[in-house]
C-alpha cells in the first residue's frame, strides 16, 4: 500500500500520559512515512486533549512527524480539502457547529473533501455530541472516538466511516473483531466525481491482527482477589520490573525484591499466574506467548 497521505481520526494514545515505548513506537511509525514523502493528519481525540490548560498533548513531541488542526482548521493537499475539528464535548456543541459550517462554506470550490472528527454521531452511539442531520457535506467523513467499525454512506452522496480501534480495548468489542475485525481503511477517490456515481468514493477495509483475547471466569471470591492482585502488579511497570527479576518472592514478606504488600496470597497467588498467563516462578520460567492484560 501507498497512500498519498494518512488521516487519523484522534485518540492515537490511550491515556494522555502515554509511556515512551508507546513514544517511540509512534515516532518509528511516523519516521518512515515522513521519509516517503507521505503526509499525516491527525485531529485530536478526547484522551489527546489536556485536561488542565497549562498541560500539553503528547502530539507536541510528535510535531516533526504529524499535521494538526490546532491552528489551522484545512490543509490542501494537491486537489483535495482535508478539515479537521478536534474533540467537543456535548457542551461545546454550538462552537462546534459553527467550526462545521465555516469549513462547510470554505470548502465549496473543492469536489474531493475530506471531514476528520471525533465525535459521536447519533444514530451510531447512544451517547451522541451531534445528529447526522447536523454533518455538513463532504466526500468522506474520516470518524474516531468508536471503537468498532462503521461504514454509512449519506444522503448527500458522501461516505461517513468509523475506522474503529486498532486493539481491542473492552470485552463488548471483542465480537464484534471478530465479524467485522480490526484495522484501518484505504479510501480511493481518484475518480472524477460525478454525483450520480454512487461509488465515487471507495472504501476498502485492511485488517491487522490484534492480540488474543482470554475470558477468565472466577467462581470465588478468594480467587478474585488473587485475580486482582495478579492484574495490580502486571499493569504497574515497577511491580512487574519486580516480578520479572525475583519472580513471586519479590512479593512475599521479607522477599529479595524488597517489594510488600502480597504475602497473605501464597500459593494462590503464583496458582493464578500460572492460570491466566501460563507461567510461574521467575521470568526465565515464562512461556513465550503473547498475552491479553
Amino acid at each position: 500500500i501507498r497512500p498519498d497521505f494518512v488521516v487519523h481520526s484522534g485518540d492515537l494514545f490511550e491515556d494522555r500520559r502515554p509511556p515512551i515505548k508507546a513514544l517511540s513506537t509512534a515516532m518509528r511509525g511516523f519516521s518512515r512515512l515522513k521519509e516517503k514523502g507521505i503526509p499525516v493528519y491527525i485531529v485530536m481525540g478526547n484522551h489527546d486533549i489536556p485536561k488542565r490548560r497549562f498541560q500539553e498533548t503528547p502530539l507536541v513531541l510528535l510535531k516533526d512527524y504529524i499535521r494538526t488542526f490546532v491552528n489551522k482548521p484545512y490543509h490542501i493537499h494537491e486537489d483535495v480539502f482535508i478539515g479537521g475539528v478536534n474533540y467537543h464535548s456535548k457542551i461545546g456543541k454550538e462552537n462546534l457547529i459553527k467550526k462545521l459550517k465555516t469549513l462547510e462554506n470554505t470548502s465549496k470550490e473543492y469536489k474531493k473533501k475530506i471531514l476528520i472528527m471525533h465525535q459521536g454521531i447519533n444514530p451510531y452511539v447512544p451517547e451522541y455530541e451531534l445528529e447526522k442531520s447536523e454533518l455538513p457535506e463532504f466526500s468522506y467523513y474520516a470518524m474516531g472516538h468508536i471503537h468498532n467499525r462503521i461504514i454509512d454512506r449519506l444522503e448527500n452522496g458522501g461516505v461517513l466511516a468509523y475506522s474503529g480501534s486498532t486493539e481491542i480495548m473492552r470485552k463488548n468489542e471483542y465480537d464484534d473483531y471478530k465479524k467485522n475485525g480490526k484495522g484501518f481503511y484505504v479510501v480511493d477517490m481518484s475518480g472524477d466525481f460525478d454525483k450520480n456515481d454512487v461509488d465515487f468514493v471507495k472504501v476498502e477495509s485492511v485488517n491487522i491482527k490484534c492480540r488474543d483475547f482470554f475470558e477468565i471466569f472466577i467462581d470465588s471470591e478468594e480467587k478474585f482477589k488473587e485475580a486482582s492482585a495478579a492484574y495490580e502488579i502486571l499493569k504497574d511497570p515497577q511491580k512487574r520490573a519486580a516480578y520479572d527479576q525475583y519472580g513471586h518472592d519479590a512479593f512475599r514478606q521479607g522477599g529479595s525484591g524488597g517489594t510488600h504488600g502480597f504475602g497473605d496470597f501464597g500459593g494462590g497467588f503464583s496458582d493464578i499466574f500460572e492460570e491466566f498467563f501460563g507461567f510461574s516462578g521467575k521470568s526465565s520460567q515464562r512461556k513465550q506467548k503473547r498475552y491479553n492484560y
